[in-house]
């Protein structure tokens, strides 16, 4: 049995990025709620939801569980958007 990736390799996310973007979509949807005029082509700020730390734990556990990772939950204030986090854990320059 291989051992999760550390959240220290490139790329974090076994996904590309339009794949990771879609899970974390499909996140805050659940979660939030998409806003009313949101379009594909929008960033969403995850402080502006009303992320905390609680809920970016519960994010990076379930991210674990999906992916199979380690995932800092500290990403998540690092990055403070989806489309910079979903970037940065996929290895998109």
């Amino acid at each position: 049995m291989s051992s999760p990736k550390s959240v220290c390799q490139q790329p974090i996310v076994p996904a590309t990025y339009a794949e990771f973007r879609s899970w974390l979509l499909r996140y805050v949807e659940d979660v939030w709620g998409l806003p009313e005029n949101f379009n594909d082509e929008m960033d969403i700020d995850f402080e502006v939801l009303g992320m905390d730390s609680l809920e970016a734990h519960m994010m990076a556990s379930l991210l674990e569980d999906e992916y199979g990772i380690t995932f800092e939950p500290m990403l998540i204030v690092d990055h403070k958007t989806l489309n910079s986090l979903a970037k940065y854990c996929t290895d998109v320059a």
